[in-house]
Protein backbone atom coordinates (compact mmCIF):
# COMPACT_ATOMS: atom_id res chain seq x y z
CA UNK A 1 0.00 0.00 0.00
CA UNK A 2 1.09 3.77 -0.86
CA UNK A 3 0.32 4.84 2.46
CA UNK A 4 1.72 8.93 1.59
CA UNK A 5 -0.53 8.59 -1.37
CA UNK A 6 -3.64 7.51 0.98
CA UNK A 7 -2.47 10.42 3.37
CA UNK A 8 -3.37 12.94 0.80
CA UNK A 9 -6.76 11.22 -0.32
CA UNK A 10 -7.51 11.47 3.17
CA UNK A 11 -6.44 15.09 3.06
CA UNK A 12 -7.99 15.71 -0.35
CA UNK A 13 -11.45 14.07 0.98
CA UNK A 14 -11.05 11.04 -1.70
CA UNK A 15 -10.83 8.56 0.81
CA UNK A 16 -12.35 8.58 4.10
CA UNK A 17 -11.32 5.18 5.81
CA UNK A 18 -8.15 2.78 5.80
CA UNK A 19 -7.42 -0.55 7.16
CA UNK A 20 -3.10 0.60 7.69
CA UNK A 21 -0.19 -0.49 9.52
CA UNK A 22 0.45 1.09 13.23
CA UNK A 23 3.63 2.15 11.51
CA UNK A 24 2.50 4.96 9.40
CA UNK A 25 -0.77 6.01 11.42
CA UNK A 26 2.22 6.80 14.02
CA UNK A 27 3.95 8.85 11.54
CA UNK A 28 1.02 10.50 10.45
CA UNK A 29 -0.86 10.85 13.02
CA UNK A 30 -1.81 14.17 12.47
CA UNK A 31 -3.45 13.54 9.90
CA UNK A 32 -5.56 10.39 10.97
CA UNK A 33 -7.84 9.63 13.32
CA UNK A 34 -8.29 6.06 15.22
CA UNK A 35 -11.75 4.29 14.33
CA UNK A 36 -11.26 1.13 15.77
CA UNK A 37 -8.59 -2.10 16.54
CA UNK A 38 -9.12 -5.53 15.52
CA UNK A 39 -9.31 -7.97 17.99
CA UNK A 40 -7.56 -11.12 17.40
CA UNK A 41 -7.04 -13.94 19.51
CA UNK A 42 -8.41 -12.52 22.29
CA UNK A 43 -6.82 -9.35 22.23
CA UNK A 44 -5.88 -6.18 20.14
CA UNK A 45 -2.87 -7.24 19.79
CA UNK A 46 -0.23 -9.11 17.23
CA UNK A 47 3.60 -9.77 16.77
CA UNK A 48 6.10 -10.25 13.79
CA UNK A 49 7.48 -13.56 13.46
CA UNK A 50 10.97 -14.16 11.97
CA UNK A 51 10.63 -16.97 9.54
CA UNK A 52 12.89 -19.18 7.61
CA UNK A 53 12.38 -22.83 5.73
CA UNK A 54 11.08 -25.54 7.62
CA UNK A 55 14.30 -27.19 6.43
CA UNK A 56 16.62 -24.56 7.80
CA UNK A 57 17.84 -25.51 11.08
CA UNK A 58 21.16 -23.39 11.17
CA UNK A 59 18.71 -19.80 11.66
CA UNK A 60 17.54 -19.31 15.41
CA UNK A 61 18.13 -15.96 15.81
CA UNK A 62 18.90 -12.54 14.40
CA UNK A 63 22.79 -13.18 14.51
CA UNK A 64 22.73 -16.06 12.62
CA UNK A 65 21.24 -13.93 9.71
CA UNK A 66 24.94 -12.36 8.48
CA UNK A 67 25.36 -13.04 4.72
CA UNK A 68 21.97 -14.38 4.39
CA UNK A 69 19.14 -12.79 2.18
CA UNK A 70 16.14 -11.70 3.73
CA UNK A 71 12.84 -10.10 2.78
CA UNK A 72 11.00 -7.67 4.04
CA UNK A 73 7.35 -6.85 3.01
CA UNK A 74 7.19 -3.31 3.04
CA UNK A 75 8.68 -0.04 3.80
CA UNK A 76 5.48 1.27 6.00
CA UNK A 77 5.42 -2.34 7.54
CA UNK A 78 6.16 -2.25 11.60
CA UNK A 79 6.15 -5.73 11.92
CA UNK A 80 7.75 -6.38 8.32
CA UNK A 81 10.06 -3.60 8.33
CA UNK A 82 10.91 -1.19 11.33
CA UNK A 83 10.59 -4.09 14.24
CA UNK A 84 13.35 -6.02 12.42
CA UNK A 85 15.30 -2.90 11.95
CA UNK A 86 14.94 -2.45 15.37
CA UNK A 87 15.57 -5.53 16.67
CA UNK A 88 18.68 -5.97 15.01
CA UNK A 89 20.05 -2.70 15.82
CA UNK A 90 19.23 -3.51 19.56
CA UNK A 91 21.72 -6.65 18.82
CA UNK A 92 24.34 -4.24 17.61
CA UNK A 93 23.45 -5.07 13.91
CA UNK A 94 23.46 -2.86 11.27
CA UNK A 95 21.31 -4.90 8.21
CA UNK A 96 22.23 -3.32 5.53
CA UNK A 97 25.96 -4.38 6.39
CA UNK A 98 24.81 -7.76 7.95
CA UNK A 99 22.47 -8.89 5.40
CA UNK A 100 24.23 -10.43 1.39
CA UNK A 101 21.03 -8.67 0.23
CA UNK A 102 17.58 -7.58 1.43
CA UNK A 103 14.79 -6.97 -0.59
CA UNK A 104 11.05 -5.84 -0.15
CA UNK A 105 8.34 -7.90 -1.12
CA UNK A 106 5.43 -5.62 -1.16
CA UNK A 107 3.56 -7.72 0.87
CA UNK A 108 3.46 -10.15 3.89
CA UNK A 109 2.13 -12.90 1.87
CA UNK A 110 4.84 -12.73 -0.40
CA UNK A 111 7.56 -12.72 2.45
CA UNK A 112 5.77 -15.94 3.32
CA UNK A 113 6.31 -17.08 -0.26
CA UNK A 114 9.88 -16.23 -0.77
CA UNK A 115 11.01 -17.94 2.53
CA UNK A 116 9.04 -20.88 1.05
CA UNK A 117 10.80 -21.35 -2.23
CA UNK A 118 13.85 -20.50 -1.25
CA UNK A 119 14.29 -16.92 -2.85
CA UNK A 120 14.98 -16.04 0.80
CA UNK A 121 16.90 -17.40 3.74
CA UNK A 122 14.39 -15.74 5.93
CA UNK A 123 11.76 -12.90 6.09
CA UNK A 124 10.01 -10.69 8.80
CA UNK A 125 6.05 -11.24 8.41
CA UNK A 126 2.77 -9.86 10.37
CA UNK A 127 2.11 -12.69 12.83
CA UNK A 128 -1.79 -12.27 12.41
CA UNK A 129 -1.11 -12.63 8.21
CA UNK A 130 1.18 -15.25 8.58
CA UNK A 131 -1.08 -17.32 11.27
CA UNK A 132 -4.11 -16.60 9.03
CA UNK A 133 -2.47 -17.91 6.39
CA UNK A 134 -1.63 -21.13 8.44
CA UNK A 135 -5.62 -21.38 8.31
CA UNK A 136 -6.22 -21.07 4.63
CA UNK A 137 -3.37 -22.03 3.19
CA UNK A 138 -1.41 -24.78 5.18
CA UNK A 139 0.79 -26.04 2.80
CA UNK A 140 2.31 -22.58 2.26
CA UNK A 141 3.23 -22.16 6.17
CA UNK A 142 3.99 -25.47 6.75
CA UNK A 143 7.01 -24.90 4.45
CA UNK A 144 8.21 -21.87 6.79
CA UNK A 145 9.26 -22.31 10.61
CA UNK A 146 8.81 -19.60 13.23
CA UNK A 147 11.95 -18.49 14.26
CA UNK A 148 11.10 -15.85 16.68
CA UNK A 149 8.01 -13.92 17.74
CA UNK A 150 8.27 -9.99 18.48
CA UNK A 151 6.76 -8.15 21.70
CA UNK A 152 3.15 -7.94 21.20
CA UNK A 153 2.35 -4.34 19.44
CA UNK A 154 -1.09 -2.61 18.70
CA UNK A 155 -2.96 -4.47 15.87
CA UNK A 156 -2.98 -2.68 12.62
CA UNK A 157 -5.89 0.17 12.81
CA UNK A 158 -9.03 1.22 11.26
CA UNK A 159 -8.32 4.62 10.36
CA UNK A 160 -10.12 7.65 8.91
CA UNK A 161 -8.94 11.24 7.77
CA UNK A 162 -9.50 14.02 10.13
CA UNK A 163 -12.09 15.84 7.46
CA UNK A 164 -14.66 12.74 7.76
CA UNK A 165 -18.03 14.02 9.64
CA UNK A 166 -18.23 13.04 13.18
CA UNK A 167 -21.53 11.88 12.65
CA UNK A 168 -20.76 9.47 9.64
CA UNK A 169 -17.34 8.56 11.26
CA UNK A 170 -19.44 6.90 14.20
CA UNK A 171 -22.13 5.32 11.80
CA UNK A 172 -19.00 3.13 10.36
CA UNK A 173 -17.29 2.88 14.25
CA UNK A 174 -20.36 1.85 15.72
CA UNK A 175 -21.04 -0.58 12.45
CA UNK A 176 -17.26 -2.11 12.78
CA UNK A 177 -17.71 -2.58 16.78
CA UNK A 178 -21.36 -4.44 16.31
CA UNK A 179 -20.25 -6.61 13.47
CA UNK A 180 -20.08 -9.73 15.75
CA UNK A 181 -23.55 -9.11 17.16
CA UNK A 182 -24.94 -10.31 13.31
CA UNK A 183 -24.54 -13.73 11.44
CA UNK A 184 -23.59 -11.58 8.72
CA UNK A 185 -20.75 -9.55 10.71
CA UNK A 186 -19.63 -13.45 12.45
CA UNK A 187 -19.16 -14.78 8.92
CA UNK A 188 -16.90 -11.63 7.93
CA UNK A 189 -14.78 -11.83 11.22
CA UNK A 190 -14.66 -15.64 10.52
CA UNK A 191 -13.19 -15.08 7.54
CA UNK A 192 -11.14 -12.35 8.40
CA UNK A 193 -9.64 -14.40 11.37
CA UNK A 194 -10.80 -11.88 13.63
CA UNK A 195 -12.63 -11.59 16.77
CA UNK A 196 -14.49 -8.08 16.57
CA UNK A 197 -13.22 -4.41 17.07
CA UNK A 198 -12.70 -2.20 19.53
CA UNK A 199 -12.66 1.63 20.09
CA UNK A 200 -8.65 1.05 20.89
CA UNK A 201 -6.61 3.80 22.33
CA UNK A 202 -3.27 5.89 20.83
CA UNK A 203 -1.31 4.32 23.71
CA UNK A 204 -1.79 1.05 22.16
CA UNK A 205 0.86 1.86 19.65
CA UNK A 206 3.66 3.56 22.16
CA UNK A 207 5.58 1.17 21.31
CA UNK A 208 5.69 1.35 17.75
CA UNK A 209 6.37 5.18 18.10
CA UNK A 210 9.80 4.09 20.39
CA UNK A 211 10.77 1.94 17.65
CA UNK A 212 10.51 4.60 14.97
CA UNK A 213 12.16 7.05 17.12
CA UNK A 214 15.00 4.64 18.05
CA UNK A 215 15.63 3.47 14.53
CA UNK A 216 18.78 5.11 12.87
CA UNK A 217 17.61 6.30 9.41
CA UNK A 218 19.50 4.52 6.67
CA UNK A 219 18.68 3.64 2.86
CA UNK A 220 16.24 0.76 2.08
CA UNK A 221 17.42 -1.92 0.62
Amino acid sequence: MDFQRSVCSFRDGMCYCSWTCGFPYVRHRPALQLVAVPRFQGAPLYRSYLITSVHNRDIQSWLDLRGKTFAYSDPDSNSGFLYPQFAMQEQGVEPYKWFRRGFFTWSHRNVVEAVASGLADAGAVDGYVWETLTQIHPELTSQTRVVLKSPEFGHPPIVAGTRYEPEALANVQRALLDMERSPEGQHLLQTLNLDGFIPGDASLYDSVEHMMMAVKPHPRP
